[in-house]
């Protein structure tokens, strides 16, 4: 009986680390599309350290900032890379 409430205790923590998950991402895409509309430029470092300050107010310890997570987040929400390009690509 003891290894189902171990059990049971686990998987609620990662029940609520997916729930902690899917906020943080909520609140990440909503920051980037709020952030767009002023014409902000963001590049993956940016990205990368407003999901992690979202994610510490959620308390979420377990989660990894990766590349792969990155890149998964940038693809759920369709995110693509642009260069931007000003005066400086004109110059010799």
């Amino acid at each position: 009986m003891g290894g189902i409430c171990r059990n049971s205790q686990w998987m609620k923590r990662s029940h609520d680390l997916v729930i902690i998950q899917v906020w943080s991402r909520c609140w990440l895409q909503i920051w980037f599309m709020m952030a767009r509309s002023q014409n902000v430029v963001i590049n993956d470092a940016v990205l990368r350290e407003k999901a992690k300050q979202f994610g510490s107010e959620l308390d979420a310890t377990d989660v990894q900032y990766s590349n792969r997570w990155l890149q998964c987040f940038k693809g759920r929400c369709g995110i693509a890379i642009q260069v931007i390009c000003g005066e400086q690509c004109f110059c010799n």
